[in-house]
Order: C-alpha cells, then structure tokens, then sequence
C-alpha cells in the first residue's frame, strides 16, 4: 500500500489564447508500498548467494541473506501489480531466474546479469485469452523441475508455457474436467510423466484429482481422485522426492496424498480451526514445513518418512513441537514424469485430483482421482521424491494422497479449524513443512516415512504448533532454522525456530527482525505536534491491527541542555578513557572546557589550554600506529600535514591562484589514507580537486549562480563517491565523483536553507551520514544508491558534534545559537514511523485538539471476550456501554460466540495512552466518527456512526448516531455519551456543513441540525444512490462518493433548506474515496486500483 500526496498547479502553457488554464495533478508517493505479498528464495545474483525476493505490489526487491542479516541489492519497479512470483533454475544453468505474473496477466521471465550487476529480461508477453472467465480464486502459477510453466487464469483452464532462452513465449490452453479449481501443483513422477495434483470444488464438496498432461493430444487425463475433502482445504504443497506426494491443507484436518493412492489424514488439536495462509519447506527433501496461520501462530509440520521401506514412503504426519495457545496449485515430480495436483470444487464438494502432462500428446491425463474430500480444503503440497504424493490442506483434515492409491487422513485438534494462508518446505525429501494460518499460528507438518519398506513412502503424518508469528501471506525458509514471514496485515518478520521452546509462553518462534508495514490503511488524520504535522493512519488488521504515528524527517531525543550562547565550535576529547569525558565550546573570544561527569557538565580546565582564545578545532591524535591527516588553508596558501607518534610533521604545501573559501579532506575508504582534498575558493565561485600528497590539480568547476561556496566535503556512501559543496544561499550541489579520473559527473541540486550552511559527518548505527547545519537542519544518507535528504525535528541547528560518552552513547552535540542540547538521533530513514499496537482490527481515526485526545474504532472477535490476548478496547482506564433497541433481534445474545465486538475508544494524543472504551451492542458496528462543533454549542463533540449489521440481510435497516463529550485535563478518561439518534440505515459517511452534521446514510444524504436542546433533527434529504458511502463539504458543496455511480457533486441552498445537484459523473466507477481538491476540482479512486479527476 503506498501513501501518495496529490497537489494541483496550473497549466503555464494554454493551447489558445484566452481560454482558463486547466489544472495539473502531481503525485507524488511519500513512502513505497510495505506489503509482502509474495516471497522466494534462491540463487538469483550468484551461483552461490542465497537471496530472499519480495513482491511488494508494483516493484520487486532484491535481498540478499548474509552472515549479519538481510541486505537490499536491489529495488526494481515493476510496470503493473504483482500477483505471484516463482523462481526456477532453467536445465543447464547455475542460477535462478524468476517468472513474474502480474494483475493484468502479463508475463516476464527475468535474471541477474553478474557483469553489469542488474536486472534482465530474459522474455515477456501477455498470457490473456480472449474468452475465458477469471477464477474467483485468483491465478495460480507453477513451474515444473523441466521448465515447463502451467498458469491457472480461466475457470475451467490450463495453460502450458514451453519457454526456452532466446526464444518467444509459446503457450497452449488445456481443459479441466472440472471448473472451480481451488489450488494445483506438479507432481514429482520417476518417468518423463507430467503430472498435476489439484483441488476441485463441485456441488457435492471439493475433491482431490491427479491428472497427466499429454503435450501431444493437449489435454488432462486423470490419475487419481479423492473425493470430499474438507471443505475448507484451500492449500496444496507438493513433497519432493524421494516421498513425492502433495499434502492438502485445510482448517481442521491436514491430508498427505502420496504415490500409489497412499492417503495420510490428520486433525490435530492444535490447528484449533486455524486458517493457514502461507507455508515453507525446512528441508529440501521435504519432511518438514512451516505452516503460519491468519493469528500469527507458526507450526511445524512433520512427514514421518519410512526410510526402511524399499522406497522412502510417508507413514505419519507430526510434529516436533507444541504450543498451548487460493485456493492453489503446485507441482509433483517423479523422475522424469511430471504431474500436477489441484484442488477443485463443484457442487458436490471439493476434490483432490492428480494429473499427469504428455508433452508428446500435449494433453493431461487423469491419473487418480480423490471425491468429496474436505469441503474446505484449498491448499495442494507436492511431496518429492522418493515417497511422492501430495498433501491437501483443509480447516479440519490433513489429507496425503501418495503413489499406488495411499491415502492419510489426519484431523489433529490443534488445527481448530484454522484456514491456513500458505506454506513452506523445511527438508528437500519433503518430509517436514511450515504452514501458517490466518490467525498467525505457524505449524510443522511433519511426513513420517517408512523407510524399511520396499520404497520409501508415507506411513503418518503428524502436526503440532510452533508459535505465533505476524498473519502470514507467504513463508520461505531459508536455512539454518531461520524463516522470512511475509504478511499482508501486519509488519513482516525474521524469525529463528528454536529447538527448546521458550520459557514464557512455550514458543519455538524466536523474532530476529521486523521490517515495518503500513497496509493495510484504512483511515488516516493529520495531527500537528511541536508545530510539525504528522500523520496516523489506521494500519494493518485483526491481532496486527495498530496506529502508525509518521511524521516527515529524523527525530532528536534531547537528553539534556544547557544555556551557552554564541557558540562557534563543539569538539569532543577522550582523555584517559575509551569514550568522550570531555566537550570544548568554542565561543568568537574564549573557550569553555565542560567535563562529563555521569550525566552533568561541569566547567573545567584541562592541561593548561589557552581558553580565553577562540578555538579552530580540537581533537585527538590517537595510538601511535594511526597516522592523522590534516590540511590547512591560510589565504592562497594550503598545508598538507601528517601527524603521528605526538609529531606533527608537514608533508606537502603549495600556493594557489585565489583564496580559499572552505576546504576538505576525501573520506572514500575508512582504511587507508586518503588521496583527495576538495577546495572551494571565494573568487570565481570555483570549486577544485587536489591529488596528495603533491597537492596536484586534478579537476576545477565552476559552481552556477552568484554566491559563494561556504562548506565543501567528499565523502563515499553505499559505493557511490560524492562532492557535496554548500552555497550562501542555502543551495547544496552535489556531483558523482569518477573513480579513475577524479571526473565531476551528474550535477544536482537541493535546497536545505536559505542561511549558509555546514557539513558535518557523524555515524548513526555503524553507518555514516551527513548532517547539514542551517535554519532547517537535515540529514543526508544513501539508500539504494540515492541521496536522502531528510529533516530534522529542530528549527536551527549552528554547530554540531558526535558524543559517545558513558551517560549519552551514540549522541550528539547541538547547538542553535543559544542552547547546547545533546539528544540520540532516532533510526535513519525518509519518514520516522511509530507504532501504537492495538491488538484489534482499527477502522477509523480523528484528532480532538481542544481535548488533546483522538477517537479510534476498534472491533475484536468474540471469542477474545474472555482470553488473555492483548486488546485495547479491554485496557482502557475507564469503561461503557450503550446498545439500541430499534431493530434489535430479541434471539441476538451477548454471550453469542460468533461475530465481533465494536468499541469506540479514546487515547491521549501524545502519549496514546488508552482513556476510555465505549463498547456497542450485540451485532452493531461503529462506520463513521467526526470531531466537530455544532450549531452555535461551544463544545467539541465526538460523532460516531453505527449500524445493525444481520448476514440474512443485504443492507442495513437500523442503525445510531452517537454524540459523545470528552472530557478535558484531569477528566480525559471520561466520555459521556450526550445524544443518540435512531436512523434507518447505516451512516457510512459524515462531515460538517456551516455547523450542521451531513451523513450518507444507505442510498441517501441527510443533514441534521443541532437544536439549543442538544438534539439531532433532521432538516432535509438527497436521494438517487444505490449507496452513499463517501461525504467531503467544501464551502456550500457536497461531494458524494457512490458505491457504483461515481461521483455527484450538491449545492445546499440555506434559504431553501434543500440540495441541489449541480455536476454528476455519470460513468459506472465503483468508488473507494473521494475528495476535493480545490472549489472546482474533485479527485476520486476506484477499485482498479485508478485515481481520476
């Protein structure tokens, strides 16, 4: 989800004469999409790097998996949204490359190029067919170990890509026997078979089927087939060989289907209904695998091989741990063979079917066929080689299918219905996979193989829980126990599975890192705090739900401060000790010598130094194997000097042509001695680089503009060298210095002031920056090779120095002019995000100043009501309740255990300390929330809008507005609730127009006055919507955002007390927000994603 800014300016160039400028859009993103919605892992930049691939929306990033954590190589746009990434090695290469398919189904195939460190295209081309109707299941993609890609775009199709290097995309369509496939995957076969194993879903259930695609004859010809899985399987994960097989992940049961019709069906307490939204392969045999289900929680999943057996074989599922708390596609290989296994559903049910790909024949031949397995069941796991098979996924059962018409069934308790979301293979014999459901629950799958029998193959299988994790959208298991969790609704992370559990709370997830995530958003405020805006936003869902408090630049956390005015200079000794003990505050005709003692600053003398003298620069000479470099400028002349061993030894001098203006030393390589000195002169405006030690010219530029260069520095960050040269003016030029020549390339130009600035190094983290002094104070970093100008939370910053003493590590030292402040300088990025975690699912946000609070609502399942689970609407100070009585459904209970409970809860606005909880009745949720004055009433209220929301109705009937006063100080943590007005419909919109309160309600517009007697009457309606879900007011006018109608802009006439309409966009556009951006512009955004005006 990415957070865009749009501004409107006007034309400068009209096509005719007197005609009315039109006026431009500019949009810009203020921070990149955070969301991971899928992940790989492989060797895609080198033959022996490990990288982690993420699709975040429109643009892929490149990380590389090292020793010390996870490093970015590379961001790469992507020219539309991304629906699924695979990576596969192509026959007779040494890397990977990656297939990517996005939303509008066109199609790239892509690879590293080592030599010129970038990304290539390797083939493109759209995948659409002219006919065909979209899966409501979404695309599935899958590659086999042969190269072969199969696409499931259309209900009811397949399409074939034989792709070779060099060559143009040829694809052919074949055609299901079945039409609502839920998930497929190729099977591992030891033939030159291609087979496939996919769910069905039909009126009887969903069914597992095994098919054989002949290339030849283009079609499927079925395998095997396993009626009546659970219904909620929705997860296939192909097993590599030796077991091979698919397992079927469903909410209660985990089925493993493996080679000669071995089915396998587990229903283990602890998935306790989860649902699983993505998986990873521990192993790269394929014993076990990760499961994270849509709570957060992590499982293991364990295959229980029979390695006796003559070829290894499933004999159990399992897990190796506990915890007390798509509907796809893939691929089966069996030798040479290839199979796919898909789930489809029909009215009968869902089905599991294993189908074998001829490319002789070009057809897919039915190989097995599994009816009526669980109606849930949605997810298909190819098992490898030697056992084979597949696994199927459902709420309830855990379904092997292997060779020879095995089949296992297991449906452990601690599946608990869980829908699981995705998966992952830990081993490459497939015996061991993660699953995750939508709870965040993380699972082992694990295979138990009979390894004494003939072939190995799959005698049980066995599932436990590992732990909670963020809601998993993919898993990928990358080595040594660590697991990259991506997630849709939460922050994704890093985690290590541990082989003890923790003490606290049984887990075996142990979090390495987070990499923050603001989506989903679903409301957002601007709040302004120390005279800078900053935004919240409504971020993530269910248990991730949180704010996320963001505000533009780097904050300074003072730590301490203390009046000295007119400072020239700070610097830092280390006498005696490892750390800073000593600061020097350079006044224009003394210096002041502050030693540090614990947190106090205490006026000193130290080794008689002169201190009734300004001070140019003070700092230590270091051991005596360090030597220190040093130049110096006086009028024309410059000095180079050495200094080491308590020497001071000058190397190199020369006269230049004009005098010097300001002056630097080169810092490309912390380890070596630099070569470079950069030189900016008063006359001429020039700028020039010097060779050491001879002090030889090397290049000269003249800078643009009238004003002079009054700091200069050259400095290498990330891999680029840059010459950064400050102006009088406020102007920074900054160019890309040429490593060969010395060569000044690619001017640019920032503004970070209008008052002469200065550059300072210092280093936050282990990483140097740049900190720019001036009357807007920034930071410069690298971040994917660009420069980085972010601001300070100070209005002025003068001078500036590094501190690491005992009492402030990692500091620095200000000063504005007046006051030096020492403060920690919060992590380096664009934007600073803080997080305010809630624990429940956050629909909307609004900022009450004149109270210093904020209004959230909030909603948590039910079935939190009386757990342990972090909520916020249970840890509020203090708490209420209302519920209404009109339409009301007397069978409707408190105690019911289904549904979600919607509160309206109050924090302090700086500290976001919970205040108060307002909790609403059975089946009513809270839509809308305002703060505004009313009327002629001096007081601010809160305004919430409610809806009784019934499944067996196709709209609301009743619903609430509540006027809520908050109180202020010391009375904050109450809320009265002071007016409730009974409406018929739900309120999904409301704003404020000249004092009176317009809500959209259902296919209408209403406004309502405030009455002296603090009551809500309605005054006049608009009708003509099928539904009003969006209000914006400008001045006399009413935007109106329909669900399908676009956008209709109303004129209230006060006299009249009626609305006119006055513009109306009569396309179909089902919208998604709506705003004004100026009296005669209107921006809206649909749901394709679209922005238009």
């Amino acid at each position: 989800m990415h957070l865009i800014f749009v501004t409107s300016v006007p034309d400068p160039s009209p096509f005719e004469s007197g005609r009315h400028w039109m006026s431009l859009n500019y949009i810009v993103s203020a921070k990149k999409a955070s969301v991971v919605t899928d992940a790989v892992v492989g060797n895609f930049t080198g033959d022996e790097d490990m990288n982690l691939i993420l699709a975040k929306v429109n643009r892929l990033e490149i990380v590389k998996v090292a020793s010390d954590g996870l490093k970015v190589v590379q961001e790469v746009p992507v020219f539309g949204r991304i629906e699924t990434i695979r990576l596969f090695r192509p026959k007779g290469e040494n890397r990977d490359s990656l297939l990517i398919l996005t939303a509008k189904n066109h199609l790239a195939i892509v690879a590293w190029d080592v030599e010129k460190n970038e990304l290539i295209t390797r083939a493109a081309g759209s995948v659409c067919d002219r006919v065909g109707r979209p899966s409501d299941y979404g695309p599935i993609a899958c590659v086999n170990k042969s190269g072969l890609i199969a696409l499931r775009i259309y209900d009811g199709t397949l399409k074939i890509i034989q792709w070779e290097d060099n060559k143009d995309l040829k694809s052919f369509n074949v055609r299901f026997e079945d039409l609502a496939i839920v998930d497929l995957s190729f099977i591992e076969t030891q033939g030159d078979s291609i087979r496939l194993a996919y769910i069905s879903q039909d009126s009887n259930g969903r069914h597992l089927k095994t098919v054989e695609l002949s290339l030849a004859e283009k079609e499927l010809k079925t395998i095997s087939k396993q009626d009546n899985i659970e219904t909620e399987a929705r997860m296939v994960i192909p097993v590599p060989l030796p077991c091979g097989g698919v397992i079927v992940i469903g909410q209660e049961t985990i089925l493993y289907n493996g080679e000669d019709n071995v089915y396998l069906t587990i229903s283990p307490n602890t998935m306790n209904k989860a649902l699983f939204t993505c998986y990873a392969s521990v192993d790269t045999n394929g014993q076990r695998f990760l499961l994270a289900d849509d709570h957060g929680v992590l499982y293991m999943l364990v295959l229980d091989v029979d390695v006796k057996a003559p070829s290894p074989c499933v004999k159990d599922l399992k897990s190796v741990a506990t915890h007390k708390k798509s509907l796809s596609i893939n691929v089966i290989r069996l030798g040479d063979s290839i199979r796919l296994a898909y789930i489809s559903q029909d009215s009968n049910g869902r089905h599991l079917k294993t189908v074998e790909l001829s490319l002789a024949e070009k057809e897919l031949k039915t190989i097995s066929k599994q009816d009526n397995i669980e109606t849930e069941a949605r997810m298909v796991i190819p098992v490898p080689l030697p056992c084979g098979g597949v696994i199927v996924i459902g709420q309830e059962t855990i379904l092997y299918n292997g060779e020879d018409n095995v089949y296992l069934t297991i449906s452990p308790n601690t599946m608990n219905k869980a829908l699981f979301t995705c998966y992952a293979s830990v081993d490459t014999n497939g015996q061991r996979f993660l699953l995750a459901d939508d709870h965040g629950v993380l699972y082992m799958l694990v295979l138990d193989v009979d390894v004494k029998a003939p072939s190995p193959c799959v005698k049980d299988l066995k599932i436990e829980s590992l732990g909670e994790t963020t809601i998993a959208e993919c898993l990928v298991y990358l080595d040594n126990g660590v697991l990259f969790v991506g997630s849709r609704f939460g922050d994704s992370q890093l985690v290590r599975l541990t082989s003890q559990p923790h003490a606290e709370n049984n887990s075996f997830v142990q979090i390495l890192q987070t990499f923050t995530n603001l989506a989903p958003i679903r409301d957002i405020a601007v709040m302004e705090c120390d005279g800078q805006n900053q935004i919240i936003t409504c971020s993530g869902a269910f248990k991730e739900g949180s704010l996320r408090i963001i505000r533009n630049g780097i904050g300074i956390d003072e730590a301490a401060s203390v009046d000295i005015p007119g400072v020239k200079g700070i610097f830092t000794l280390k006498i005696g000790s490892k750390l800073d003990n000593y600061i020097i505050i350079s006044l224009s005709s003394e210096t002041h010598i502050l030693a540090m003692n614990g947190e106090e600053l205490e006026d000193t003398q130290l080794l008689d130094l002169e201190t009734d003298e300004h001070t140019l620069w003070a700092g230590m000479l270091g051991s005596s194997q360090v030597v220190l470099q040093l130049v110096v400028a006086c009028g024309t002349r410059v000095y180079y000097l050495q200094c080491g061993d308590m020497t001071i030894t000058e190397v190199a001098s020369v006269t230049l042509q004009d005098e010097v203006a300001c002056i630097d030393i080169g810092t490309i390589e912390e380890s070596t001695e630099s070569t470079l000195i950069a030189v900016g002169f008063w006359k001429h405006h020039r700028i020039a680089l010097y060779s050491l030690p001879n002090i030889a010219e090397i290049t000269c530029e003249n800078m643009p503009g009238d004003m002079l260069p009054r700091s200069i520095m050259m400095t290498k960050l990330e891999n680029t060298i840059y010459l950064m040269v400050a102006l009088g003016d406020g102007t920074l030029y900054y160019y890309h210095v040429d490593r060969e020549n010395g060569a000044l390339l690619e001017m640019k130009k920032a503004t970070v002031g209008t008052q002469p600035p200065s550059l300072n190094r210092f280093y936050s983290r282990g990483q140097m920056h740049i900190f720019v002094c001036s009357d807007r104070p920034a930071v410069i970093f690298s971040s994917n090779g660009k420069l980085v100008f972010s601001n300070v939370n100070l209005r002025i910053v003068t001078h500036v120095c590094a501190l690491n003493s005992s009492s402030y590590r990692n500091s620095l030292v200000m000063s504005d002019g007046e006051t030096i402040v020492i403060g920690t300088v919060d992590e380096i990025q664009k934007l600073h995000i803080r997080t305010v975690s809630l624990g429940e699912s956050v629909r909307r946000v609004v900022h009450q100043p004149e109270t210093s609070t904020m209004a959230i609502l909030v909603s948590r399942p039910l079935t939190f009501q009386d757990s342990d689970r972090y909520s916020v609407s249970k840890m509020a100070t203090a708490k209420s309740s209302s519920k209404t009585s009109a339409g009301q459904r007397p069978s409707v209970s408190v105690d019911s255990t289904d549904g979600d409970v919607h509160s309206v809860v109050t924090l302090d606005d700086n500290t976001f300390e919970y205040l108060h909880c307002h909790e609403l009745g059975p089946c009513e949720q809270a839509l809308s929330v305002i703060s505004t004055k009313l009327g002629d009433d001096p007081t601010t209220y809160y305004i919430v809008g409610t809806a009784l929301v019934y499944s067996d109705e196709t709209e609301s009937k009743n619903g609430r507005l509540l006027v809520f006063e908050s109180g202020k100080g010391s009375e904050r943590t109450h809320l009265r609730l002071v007016h409730e007005k009974e409406i018929r419909g739900a309120p999904f919109s409301m704003d404020v127009l000249n004092g009176k309160l317009i809500v959209a309600i259902n296919s209408s517009v209403r406004l309502f006055e405030w009455t002296s007697e603090k009551e809500l009457r309605l005054e006049c309606s608009h009708f003509n919507y099928i539904t009003a879900l969006f209000i914006k007011v400008k001045g006399d006018q009413v935007l109106v955002g329909d669900l399908m109608r676009s956008m209709t802009i109303l004129n209230y006439k006060a006299v009249e007390s009626t609305f006119e309409e006055v513009a109306k966009d009569f396309r179909g556009m089902w919208m998604s927000a709506v705003e004004f951006i100026d009296a005669e512009t209107a921006l809206g955004a649909e749901a394709g994603h679209n922005l238009f005006t």
